[in-house]
């Protein structure tokens, strides 16, 4: 009985072996037929295609802002938030921030005795809102400053 255990053995290693000897010879076919001729493969999304202009652009666009607050007295206790997600405090006045199209920017002000301007000191040149030296005045708690908008052709 040990016999006819290692005979079907024997037959289904030598199966799964020439399967997997189809199976690369297959794929390789397959690979070749794609590189050498791209309408094999149907698309009908032609942002896919490798020779679009769009297949290069990346899945989302990010931009970096510096804000400033107007004066020489540090204030620490100033957080801003991007998204009601808090980012960080300003550090000697100023605060880099790294935003994406749509992202909502807030300031939280609990302990401010007089109304401060913020204003943009710098940004990437994709950035269309907020612009370079655009400022507003922050009175209260809460402060929605500006939501940001992305240049998606840049």
């Amino acid at each position: 009985m040990s016999t006819n255990v290692n005979h079907t053995v024997k037959k289904i290693e030598k199966l799964f072996f020439y399967l997997a000897i189809v199976s690369f010879f297959l794929l390789l076919i397959f690979q070749i037929l794609h590189i050498a001729n791209d309408r094999l493969i149907p698309l009908n999304d032609k942002s896919l295609r490798k020779d679009n202009i769009y297949s290069t652009k990346p899945v989302f666009s990010a931009a970096m802002l510096t804000l400033q607050i107007d004066g020489d007295k540090d204030n620490p206790s100033l957080s801003v938030f991007v998204n009601g997600e808090e980012y960080g405090r300003f550090i000697h006045n100023k605060i880099d921030l790294i935003v994406r199209d749509g992202d909502v920017i807030s300031i939280k002000a609990p302990h401010i005795s007089r109304p401060l301007k913020i204003q943009v000191l710098n940004t990437t040149k994709n950035l269309i809102t907020p612009r370079i030296n655009d400022a507003l005045m922050i009175k209260k708690d809460w402060n929605h400053l500006w939501t940001i908008r992305l240049d998606t052709d840049f």
